[in-house]
């Protein structure tokens, strides 16, 4: 890996960080505005705000840099490692006796998973329509629904007791992907 690229995937990281923080406060603003419970409230309402502000970073930066195919999906990987890292500091920070070691690990691989896997649905989706102009609304409207979509799945599962089928999801669909896009990354 060259020195450039490097530096731009910390930088993408270190924009999933920001984006994370930016989402955490946001979030608290808007929960305490609305009446609904937290529970409810994370399976809709955050989902949204947080997979529409993780994936501005990369329409940006695909529209201002022109970057490969391969860029885009490492780029996108980095802001969904970022965000997942800074996301799951404040879980953990914020719910420290609460917390037991193998619930901490179970937490950072699904939720870690979860956020890196609509990142590169994202990423991957935008690779392919941002040369098709005729494509490229519908297709960001669908990329961005299946990454809400996705993400207010599992955090339906986890926040009303489905911890297992929660945490296994992330890695069940994760793994098998990550084969497809290496396979349709050589082809192309």
């Amino acid at each position: 890996m060259s020195k450039s690229k490097a530096k731009s995937l910390v930088c993408f990281l270190i924009v999933g960080l920001t984006v994370a923080l930016f989402c955490g406060e946001l979030n608290g603003v808007i929960f305490n505005l609305l009446p609904y419970s937290q529970n409810a409230y994370v399976t809709t309402f955050s989902p949204m705000i947080e997979e529409l502000l993780k994936m501005l970073p990369i329409f940006i930066c695909a529209f201002a840099k022109k970057p490969t195919r391969q860029d885009i999906i490492e780029r996108s990987i980095a802001v969904g490692v970022g965000f997942a890292i800074l996301e799951n500091a404040f879980v953990f920070a914020g719910n420290v006796g609460q917390i037991d070691i193998l619930t901490a690990i179970l937490r950072a691989f699904g939720a870690g998973m979860m956020h890196v896997l609509t990142m590169l649905i994202v990423g991957f989706g935008i690779s392919f329509i941002y040369h098709k102009r005729k494509l490229f609304l519908s297709g960001s409207v669908g990329l961005i629904a299946t990454a809400i979509i996705y993400h207010s799945i599992y955090n339906y599962l986890v926040c009303w007791g489905y911890y297992v089928a929660g945490f296994l999801m992330p890695t069940l669909i994760f793994i098998p992907s990550m084969f497809f896009i290496k396979k349709i990354c050589k082809e192309n």
